[in-house]
């Protein structure tokens, strides 16, 4: 550097330390007043170099590990600020290592005024190096003393106080900030998931649920694929209740577990890719992969219910970073409110279906009950069939429902039960029609269910001679010993698709009850039958083992039996007499007198039928009016 022309410098330092005293002060109320660090690192900058007329000054923040950089600065025109802080950095070092303020003059060999003076003040607040103030000038302009010295480690230590508390504040101000700002963004999500949480638990169904949350999603993330699956555990299938793109819903076909869905039911936990998923290994089966848009970002959230995945929710987007730890967040949160309600309603409908299957047991139970107490109190074909049909039409609120009997020796189909718009019909029997309805039921034991007349068409059923078309038609067989002893039909008139399951298996369990009951009943019909005829017949041949010589006894005895047998309201014995003529041996009169049939009406009955005997085999033809 060269020397400058020598002169006496002027006095440029104050004079007194009580006047440098008294130009500090308000530079340091100043400093403490400001709380923003920018601020005071240039109020300090501004006040150092007008206090102690500095030629050059530099404000230099330091810290551990961290190289010195410069806060500020005023420099003569055309000087580095960077070539200034490498020439005193070694002296920086040393103040760091001390801190210490110093006074340096030179260079040694020159006389004052050519000689510069350099202070350097270490900022440090409580025994934490903060940065540098240095200042020096020109021995033309000035010469700093020991008191400047010390008037700059005053000011260092003030400064340094300032400047810690304004970092602790900036510090404070920026945790408050962002504490803000997460707040702001976990209010945002709370809304979002009590908004999400309000779709759900409006939701009816299942289904209800998977809607609204998908939909919800597709709001939040304009511009994503949006995917909902349900993992089938027993068939190791991905079901897709919701799958959704920009061009909207799509319908995709259940399919094992791969790529994603496989890493998220190994792991159970979330998958995120942010970029380059075209190159991941994870692709697998899944639907955007066909359309080779595979390069942006993707998240997959397992839904997990007691510590099992159920299933999952997908977000897909061409753009790669396209979702941030707080989407990631909050669709977590979403995922497992979504599994909650998704296992309450589940657990819901599981509790309402044991309901209505409790509800249509008892009701089988109350018909099956009745049943058995009908058999027990009485043991009448007829009398079972009626009462099977009265308690189904009473369970079943139908009013159109019908009981045929297989008539085997006969071939024909004999309606013993039949109720259409709540009027009770009496048919006539019919021959099934070959290939028919009826004949499948014969052949095959078929439950038949047509919901719609269309169908009933479809499959060869036709309204029987004197009823009307039904909508809705539910046929099952009655089997017992092992074979087809007819069906129970009912009809619903006004409504299709009005016969289920629940419907189905309760006229199976009556149906099977009923085969068994009503082939019990014909077998102790037919040996009654079979008892009364040989008692019948035992009577006869005791009457003519005791009547000898007169065959009247016998005749009464065999006229007897035969009424009791077929249940007649009169009956009569002719003989051929030698004449050659129809005489009448013996007549008698089942019927109790009553008050339609007086004695004196049965009387007058059996007079006019004698009356007309003897007669000829082969005669006129004469009729009695009875």
């Amino acid at each position: 550097m060269p020397s400058p022309r020598r002169r006496t410098p002027a006095p440029t330092r104050p004079a007194r330390p009580s006047d440098a005293l008294a130009r500090l002060w308000p530079i340091v109320l100043r400093l403490h007043s400001l709380h923003d660090e920018a601020a005071c690192r240039q109020a300090l900058v501004d006040d150092t170099a007008a206090l102690f007329g500095a030629h050059r000054l530099l404000l230099v923040m330091a810290a551990d590990g961290v190289a010195p950089t410069i806060a500020g600065s005023r420099l003569p025109a055309g000087e580095a600020a960077s070539d200034l802080l490498r020439a005193i950095t070694p002296w920086l070092h040393e103040a760091g290592r001390s801190h210490a303020v110093s006074l340096r003059h030179g260079p040694a060999d020159a006389d004052a005024v050519g000689q510069r003076s350099c202070l350097v003040a270490p900022l440090v607040a409580q025994k934490q190096l903060l940065g540098y103030l240095y200042a020096d000038i020109e021995g033309a302009l000035g010469r700093y003393a020991d008191a400047d010295r010390d008037l700059l480690a005053m000011l260092a230590a003030q400064a340094a106080v300032t400047l810690a508390n304004a970092q602790r504040v900036q510090a404070l101000e920026a945790k408050v900030a962002e504490s803000t700002t997460a707040l702001t963004e976990r209010v945002g999500e709370l809304e979002v998931i009590g908004s999400v949480q309000q779709a759900m638990g409006a939701a009816p169904d299942c289904q209800a649920i998977v809607d609204g949350v998908g939909d919800k999603l597709c709001e939040l993330f304009v511009g994503s694929e949006v995917s909902i699956r349900r993992y089938d555990k027993a068939t190791d299938l991905l079901h897709w209740p919701y799958f959704r793109n920009v061009q909207g819903r799509i319908e995709v076909a259940p399919a094992r577990p791969a790529g994603f869905g496989a890493e998220v039911l190994r792991t159970g936990r979330t998958v995120l890719v942010t970029q380059n998923m075209a190159e991941t290994a994870w692709l697998g089966a899944y639907p955007a992969a066909a359309s080779g848009r595979m390069s942006g970002s993707l998240i997959e959230l397992p839904l997990l219910i007691g510590g099992e995945v159920r299933g999952m929710i997908g977000l897909h987007n061409d753009a790669e970073r396209a979702f941030s730890d707080t989407d990631m967040r909050l669709l977590e949160t979403i995922a497992a409110s979504m599994a909650v309600a998704l296992e309450s309603t589940r657990l819901f409908d599981e509790t309402q279906r044991l309901l209505k299957e409790t509800g249509q047991r008892a009701a089988e139970l109350a018909v099956i009950n009745s049943i058995q107490q009908g058999v027990s109190s009485s043991l009448e074909f007829q009398r079972i069939v009626d009462l099977v049909g009265d308690k189904l039409r009473e369970v079943l609120h139908c009013q159109d429902i019908s009981i045929r009997w297989w008539d085997e020796a006969a071939g024909l189909t004999r309606p013993l039960y039949v109720y259409e718009h709540g009027v009770r019909l009496h048919l006539a029997a019919q021959s099934p029609k070959p290939g028919g309805i009826t004949d499948r039921i014969l052949r095959h034991r078929e439950t038949f269910v047509a919901g719609t007349s269309d169908e009933q068409v479809a499959m060869g059923q036709s309204a029987y001679p004197g009823t009307d078309q039904s909508q809705s038609w539910l046929a099952v067989p009655i089997v017992g010993s092992n074979r087809v002893l007819g069906r129970i039909q009912i009809e619903d008139h006004q409504q299709q698709h009005a016969f289920g399951p629940d419907e189905v298996r309760l006229l199976q369990t009556v149906a099977a009850s009923m085969g068994v009951a009503l082939e019990n009943a014909r077998l102790i019909e037919e040996t009654k039958e079979a008892l009364e005829q040989q008692t019948a017949s035992a009577e006869v041949l005791e009457a003519i083992s005791r009547s000898v010589n007169d065959a009247q006894p016998v005749l009464k005895k065999i006229l007897e039996s035969c009424g009791h047998l077929f249940e007649a309201n009169s009956g009569g014995i002719c003989l051929i007499g030698d004449d050659g003529l129809l005489h009448l041996a013996e007549w008698r009169s089942f019927t109790p007198v009553s008050q339609d049939w007086t004695q004196a009406r049965i009387d007058a009955m059996e007079a006019e039928i004698r009356s007309v005997f003897p007669m000829p085999l082969a005669g006129t033809g004469t009729e009695i009016a009875i």
